[in-house]
């Protein structure tokens, strides 16, 4: 099968490019709202060695003139003052992300320009090995991100892919989201879909994510699951009530989602505490229903951790073999060295061998 020639990247493909490039070449990173852009950050500076310390955040409509340089006078003689901000003075390369340059406006977009192109700040060259990219929204989104001309040669533009629900369970249940969440996005992968991929009307009929035409509000996208996610484990730890934290939600991923997201709440009501499975997992309750057990499985999943891996895995081996195998496929998936370097895990492993190959 021919491959498509276009500029659209999954957010990995997208850090792994600006690791390996961003030194000589900058690149401007673009997608609709709430994809993850601007965390992007963290995993490139993750690939390419450098610490956090040294990652520069450039909130691009607020920089002005003065974050550039200001003048300084000594002896009648007129010197440039860079502000430490930039880490200029660094004997090892920086991370600079500009984000939302698209909506940079006045004199400083000029600026930014030459250190896009030619890595310095004003006259004062960046460390040598520094890594340079931008974020931006789509024009299509219609939020008011716009590129000079002379702009688009001097950098190279990738279009973020809007992660899908598959890679938003697995990636949520790797980094410790709210199980419940993550089983309603399992089982509701609509939520997931991006209005570039729907014709107009599978928009009209998608009334949980962004559309620039109807909803620009609030809707369900990486960002807002993960605040979502919060809010549902601080309820979970008796902090808000569930009035609380259902209002909460429908700020972040609105009405329609937090409609469907509060069935799944419902049924987590009737499942036993993860504490009495991390207790007694041989002998603590196993719900009849298998829908209740893919959705306390996949709590169980996410919430793994070293201290309790072996009575999670002793539990789940109480549970329907079909759920085993989806679970265990989830778990293998996103947290792999945990799952190996646990002795019960292992075990686990070679009883539905067939079902994880597959």
């Amino acid at each position: 099968m021919e491959q498509a020639i276009n500029n659209r990247v999954t957010l990995e493909d997208a850090a792994q490019i600006i690791a390996a490039t961003g030194d000589r070449v900058t690149t401007i990173i673009t997608s609709e709202p709430g994809t993850g852009k601007s965390s992007l950050r963290y995993r490139v500076a993750e690939l390419a060695g450098i610490p956090k310390e040294r990652i520069v955040y450039l909130d691009a409509p607020l920089l002005d003139f003065p974050d550039f340089y200001m003048p300084d006078v000594q002896n009648n003689k007129t010197f440039k003052a860079y502000s430490d901000d930039w880490l200029l003075d660094s004997t090892e390369p920086v991370l600079y992300m500009v984000d939302e340059i698209g909506k940079m406006q006045g004199v400083a977009k000029p600026m930014i320009t030459r250190f896009l192109l030619e890595r310095t700040v004003s006259s004062k060259p960046i460390p040598e090995g520094s890594i340079i990219f931008a974020t931006s929204n789509l024009v299509t989104d219609g939020v008011g991100d716009m590129f000079p001309a002379h702009l688009n040669n001097r950098v190279s533009t990738m279009e973020i892919i809007k992660p899908d629900a598959n890679s938003v369970v697995e990636f949520g249940t790797k980094y410790g989201m709210n199980g419940t969440l993550v089983y309603f996005v399992r089982e509701n992968p609509e939520v997931c879909e991006s209005y570039l991929d729907l014709d107009e009307e599978a928009r009209k009929t998608n009334k949980y994510i962004f559309n620039p035409q109807t909803n620009t509000r609030q809707f369900v996208s990486n960002r807002s699951l993960w605040m979502a996610s919060h809010t549902l484990d601080r309820m979970e730890q008796g902090k808000l009530s569930r009035e609380q934290a259902m209002r909460h939600i429908v700020g972040a991923i609105g009405a329609p989602a937090t409609a469907e997201l509060w069935a799944t709440v419902a049924l987590a009501d009737s499942l036993p505490t993860r504490q009495s499975i991390y207790t007694e997992p041989d002998k603590a309750r196993v719900p009849d229903n298998m829908s209740a057990q893919l959705l306390l499985a996949t709590r169980l999943a996410s919430g793994m951790s070293e201290d309790n891996a072996d009575a999670t895995t002793t539990y789940m081996k109480r549970l329907e073999a079909e759920i085993q195998a989806v679970a265990g496929r989830l778990i293998f998936k996103a947290k792999p060295t945990l799952a190996m370097r646990t002795p019960a895990m292992r075990e686990w492993v070679v009883q539905f061998t067939s079902d994880f190959v597959n």
